[in-house]
């Protein structure tokens, strides 16, 4: 008789034969359950393909449209552990209403809310001053000190979140303000951006672009002064 742990946080002790085979595998699978699903990190909140070579604890959220096993088990948890009878295998689980993740690879938080059609994870702001606007986005702020006149990004956002954004831009230089409203969207791997509105205290101190890359949104700036300036950036995020 063998002992298995689970590959998350090594809370299930069940046991691979101990001649209670009815018992042992139901006790085995809550406890998998359990391992599983506490303290839920994840490392792909939208994962379309199965890993070629996952590790035991490897856990993915599986995105719309996804191939392979995962393929019709959109906004499942996928974990890679064992089965009742201690071979290692993908688990699934479907979640529960307000059930929250954590997104290692984008920082972002996630809740699962049923009262979305259709139901789906929708992101956490990260920040107490940030809130989410329900079944729409999300609404939040930010900061960015420049360091030279080279172009850089400045605001980012998932391609695979969020569908367009509203920036209010306020840029100061020494005594010197520009303030800038922007819309920008995105199609495929193509984003768009138009400038409709904009103030200055007498000069421009820089502008905009947007582009996709590695699956998010970027808002790029571009000083027209060769020293700090700052950036107070005021968003609202729509969904996709």
């Amino acid at each position: 008789m063998s002992q298995i742990t689970g590959p998350v946080f090594t809370i299930f002790g069940g046991q691979t034969n101990d001649g209670e085979s009815q018992w042992r595998q139901a006790t085995n699978q809550a406890l998998a359950k359990i391992d599983a699903t506490i303290s839920l990190s994840v490392t792909n909140i939208n994962q379309l393909v199965v890993p070629e070579n996952p590790i035991l604890g490897d856990r993915y959220i599986i995105g719309s449209g996804a191939s392979g096993v995962f393929a019709g088990r959109a906004n499942q948890l996928a974990v890679y552990g064992y089965s009742a009878n201690g071979t290692q295998q993908w688990n699934y689980y479907t979640p529960i209403n307000g059930l929250v993740a954590y997104d290692t690879s984008t920082t972002y938080t996630w809740v699962y809310q049923t009262s979305t059609n259709p139901a789906s994870w929708v992101p956490k702001p990260v920040a107490s001053a940030a809130f989410i606007i329900p079944n729409v986005g999300w609404v939040s702020g930010s900061s960015y000190t420049t360091a030279n006149n080279s172009i850089v990004t400045v605001d980012s956002m998932s391609n695979s979140t969020f569908a367009s954004v509203k920036y209010t831009i306020q840029i100061k230089f020494q005594t010197h303000y520009q303030v800038s409203e922007l819309l920008l969207t995105s199609s495929s791997n193509t984003a768009y951006i138009t400038e409709y509105a904009k103030i200055t205290s007498g000069t421009d101190l820089g502008s905009f672009d947007a582009r996709i890359n590695s699956g998010k949104i970027e808002l790029r700036f571009q000083p027209f002064q060769n020293s700090a300036m700052t950036l107070r950036i005021m968003k609202t995020e729509i969904f996709i």
